[in-house]
């Protein structure tokens, strides 16, 4: 069984008691769909309980700075994720597969040690970004014309991304070992504490943006802190932090791919709302990254019940029958629930995007309304993905993903070459996705054989693009979403 690179010889993973273990909720094999199902519901209702706080934050943030507010804040969030998703050099991938399968304490150490070591470089290695090229990446976000203050600004945005990696890395070691409960209490004190900072913040001007982008991560890292030490009880002497320095080696080369993909994927979703700012305008990158930022919030919260629990299960599943099982039912629910999602998104357009923001986002509602149609797509894709991940096939997920964020940012720029509207680059994403879901799904299959797409499955997909399809034609109608 692979369960990611460095994950130590088989009597290291078999030593020790049972009772060594740290985790105390660890999937069993022989999961029965309602068991799926409800650890599903439990991660998933958490997470969009912690996304109602940061919906809430949005709002709030969507009436005072009304439009141009929501374009910086879309530009700051991107780039303070671009660059936390590159300094992540894929390790939090790494280190879920590894104390997802971890036995005893002194492996749970080590990779507790590991990420340590990973935090002091990330932090020295974002100190020399703020110094040194800050002023470039100004200019690519704003132009030429920037001013002093927004250089200002990016350096903040820099920071808060460090707090923004803690935060993630915090998460994967308390989460592997599916310790779902403390999983919610952080999840839902960093939404909460992002939700009170956030209007003291607004009224900082476009410095309290820059703050906003990591101050709930901030806040909830301490927390987080607190609920690792009682878990594990780390040792961070000299000999732990040396075996720490070996993990970080030893995941060297997966590492480097897995950084290449999140550089291409985020950095293809900033140059995207680059293009946007500059050949529709800043009010035209808020509509859009209103839009978008339903179909993110949706999709992280959905995606990461299916991927925490996913790995995990599949990790300990010894029989392949079993994994294709576990596997097959998840993405089942998955696709299930983005298609409800979806047609709620199609069908209450106008009334979503009111709720969320204000009637200032009226031309958001054409964008939410396309944007949905690439449900279908992403749970196939991200089931697909989390597959791969879990077979240790970094290559071959790398370069899938990489392919999609080429066709994505093809589209946009073939879109705004041959002078489209705004709404044309809803459709690229949307076609984009579908495209991702339809490759990641055929290589799979090829990979790994049919029986990983079973009959009912290949049904739903078809089955979901038509409800979205229907619902998008109906929508059209009764509230006048023209098509580019």
């Amino acid at each position: 069984m692979v369960t990611g690179p460095s994950s130590g010889s088989a009597s290291e993973a078999q030593s020790g008691d049972a009772a060594a273990r740290i985790g105390k909720d660890r999937p069993k094999t022989g999961i029965t769909t309602w068991q799926i199902l409800g650890a599903f519901s439990l991660l998933s209702s958490a997470t969009f309980t912690a996304t109602a706080f940061s919906v809430v934050s949005t709002k709030i943030i969507a009436l005072v700075a009304g439009t141009e507010g929501m374009a910086i804040m879309g530009l700051y969030r991107n780039l303070g994720g671009w660059i936390a998703g590159t300094l992540t050099l894929g390790y939090d991938t790494i280190f879920f597969q590894r104390i997802s399968a971890a036995r005893t304490r002194e492996q749970t150490g080590k990779i507790i040690s590991a990420a340590f070591c990973l935090l002091v470089l990330q932090f020295l290695v974002i100190s020399f970004v703020a110094v040194a090229f800050a002023g470039p990446l100004t200019n690519w976000l704003f132009g030429p014309t920037n001013t002093p203050g927004q250089v200002r600004d990016v350096r903040i945005v820099l920071l808060m991304a460090f707090f923004n990696l803690l935060f993630l890395i915090l998460m994967t070691l308390i989460k592997g070992q599916t310790n779902f409960k403390i999983v919610v209490v952080v999840q839902i004190a960093q939404a909460a504490a992002s939700l009170l900072l956030v209007y003291p913040l607004l009224k900082l001007g476009n410095q309290g943006f820059a703050l906003y982008i990591g101050a709930g991560s901030l806040v909830s890292s301490v927390l987080g802190l607190f609920f690792l030490w009682k878990i594990y009880r780390p040792s961070l002497d000299e000999s732990s932090l040396r075996q720490g320095w070996r993990v970080l080696r030893e995941g060297t080369s997966s590492s480097l791919l897995l950084s290449v993909q999140i550089m291409a994927r985020l950095g293809c979703l900033l140059a995207v709302q680059t293009m946007v700012a500059r050949h529709y305008g800043m009010s035209a990158l808020g509509n859009y990254s209103a839009a978008l930022l339903l179909i993110d919030t949706c999709t992280t919260a959905l995606g990461m019940a299916t991927r925490n629990y996913l790995l995990p299960t599949m990790g300990l599943a010894d029989a392949q029958a079993e994994k294709v099982k576990v596997f097959s039912r998840m993405l089942s629910i998955f696709l299930i629930a983005l298609t409800t999602a979806g047609a709620l998104f199609i069908c209450a357009a106008p009334y979503v995007i009111r709720l969320f923001f204000s009637s200032r986002f009226t031309p958001a509602i054409d964008l939410l309304a396309i944007l949905s149609l690439a449900f279908p797509g992403i749970a196939f894709a991200g089931s697909c993905a989390t597959f791969l991940l879990h077979k240790n096939n970094m290559r071959l997920y790398c370069a899938l993903d990489i392919i999609g964020a080429a066709v994505l940012l093809a589209g946009v720029f073939l879109s705004i070459y041959a002078g489209f509207s705004l709404v044309a680059i809803a459709w690229a994403y949307a076609f984009s996705w579908l495209f991702c879901g339809i490759l990641f799904t055929s290589i799979l299959v090829w990979k790994h054989g049919k029986v990983l797409l079973s009959p009912i499955n290949s049904y739903l997909g078809v089955l979901s693009v038509m409800i979205l399809v229907t619902a998008y034609e109906i929508s059209r109608v009764r509230f006048s979403i023209l098509l580019p």
